[in-house]
């Protein structure tokens, strides 16, 4: 079975013609692929990326649309224009394995039909490209809906949003700094047999981003919890939250464990940090990384809205909650999530988001401060969520991100750092809270808010 056929048949399973969606990493994470695994992924990862542009194209092409049974032809046809308009195969390459993966689908009559429009690209390609239409979201292949959200939230951003989302994603490093600290391992990463090229994040302390991704298992000491693979924007979490020696730290949703494992890191002298879950088999990956990096937590599989199944009433003196949301910050990572999420999942997350607020901080002691975040840009799940909890809550109160953080205790030295750092190109700062977009060389869309709790 060649790699078109496998990526085709893992496409076919994320959007099938019918049956439910599934997300791109549970699909490969569960198919074994026998034939080039990373040209595979960079298929499945780039048909996606582009789904709405080479689907347009694709319309140019046919005389009619195949059948819903034959939905993995029309994958096919994608991955071909995709290999013709994004990758370095030879076009003969691109065009000769495409069709042959027809015939292993035993769909021979499949095979002239993908040929001929295959070479029909190829031949009137620079027409063909003319002819699209203009519209954002299909020369940004980005759903509609999605396209006029993100507009319309952030006029000055929107089109660097789109395209950012389009790139491939960066992979960055958090440094355990209980084992070892960033220049340290920087040095590491030069000196190893096969050097690994590296630069020092910009906005978090302990962040690493590789010019190339490689696999974990050639990065010195990975075994033995030395570093995690995290994106910049994630690895504020901890900074921001500044855990305390004999603090109690909820981490909730915390699967998993990126964030639980980095507050473990940070400030070891906890008196407790708790993480917890909805799902179990989520909370394994959890108790995973807690292990590879000689950390130690309680983790409890339950739904975080239900206190009287998990919480034992003693409050907790920081709670970070990272909600579930839309993830319309991580596209370039998930490029499904432009197909798998709808429109009307926002407001259903929005309401959640609020609700899972409301319980964590019920479990908050007076004086105590919780850190909300979601890797969303949209406005609806981030700063409107805020000033509906503000405005229900009476005993909460809106605090600076920058103060007080594992920085420095000086106001001056915080605020010199978000000044310096964080672009507006990059990034919005509205009040009290932080907007995170995607960016090439650096960090994914995420939000930040930060609340204390009052006597009222």
């Amino acid at each position: 079975m060649n790699s078109r056929t496998q990526a085709a048949l893992c496409l076919n399973k994320v959007l099938p013609s019918s049956g439910p969606n599934r997300s791109l990493s549970e699909v490969l994470n569960q198919t074994t692929i026998s034939d080039d695994e990373p040209f595979v992924r960079e298929m499945c990862f780039g048909a996606l990326r582009w789904r709405n542009r080479l689907q347009a194209i694709a319309n140019q092409l046919l005389r009619k649309p195949f059948r819903p049974k034959d939905s993995d032809i029309n994958w096919l046809l994608l991955l071909g224009l995709y290999q013709l308009l994004y990758l370095r195969t030879p076009d003969h390459a691109a065009i000769g394995e495409t069709v042959e993966a027809a015939r292993q689908l035993k769909k021979k009559w499949a095979c002239a039909v993908l040929n001929g429009v295959l070479r029909g690209f190829q031949r009137n390609k620079d027409e063909i490209l003319a002819a699209l239409p203009e519209g954002a979201n299909i020369q940004s292949a980005h759903p509609k809906w999605l396209t006029t959200r993100i507009k319309e939230a952030w006029p000055e951003h929107w089109q660097g949003i789109l395209e950012q989302n389009n790139q491939q994603a960066p992979m960055s490093l958090r440094v355990n700094i209980q084992k070892t600290n960033r220049e340290d391992y920087l040095q590491l990463l030069a000196e190893d047999p096969t050097p690994i090229d590296a630069t020092p994040l910009a906005l978090s302390p302990m962040g690493i981003q590789l010019t190339q991704a490689c696999s974990v298992e050639k990065l010195p000491h990975f075994s033995e919890g030395w570093v995690s693979v995290q994106d910049e924007a994630a690895q504020l979490a901890t900074l921001f939250l500044n855990p305390q020696a004999n603090d109690r730290v909820l981490d909730a949703c915390a699967a998993p464990g990126g964030k639980t494992c980095h507050i473990l890191e940070t400030c070891p002298e906890l008196q407790e940090m708790v993480a917890i879950d909805i799902s179990e088999a989520r909370n394994r990956r959890v108790t995973e990384n807690l292990n590879r990096l000689q950390l130690e937590a309680t983790v409890i599989s339950a739904n975080i809205a239900d206190t009287n199944k998990w919480w034992d009433s003693e409050p907790f003196d920081r709670i970070l909650l990272d909600a579930p949301c839309s993830a319309t910050g991580v596209i370039r990572r998930h490029p499904d999530i432009k197909w798998l999420r709808r429109e009307s999942d926002i407001a259903v997350l929005a309401k959640q988001q609020l609700e899972l607020l409301e319980t964590c901080w019920q479990t908050l002691k007076v004086g105590g401060e919780l850190l909300y975040s979601t890797c969303s840009i949209l406005p609806d799940e981030n700063q409107k969520i805020v000033t509906s909890f503000l405005a229900q809550q009476k005993d909460a109160e809106s605090i600076m991100l920058y103060e007080d953080t594992t920085l420095g205790k000086d106001k001056a030295l915080a605020d010199l750092w978000r000044q310096n750092t964080i672009s507006k190109e990059h990034a919005c700062i509205e009040g009290m809270t932080l907007q995170l977009f995607p960016t090439q060389a650096g960090h994914d869309g995420f939000f930040y808010a930060k609340f204390k709790k009052t006597n009222g």
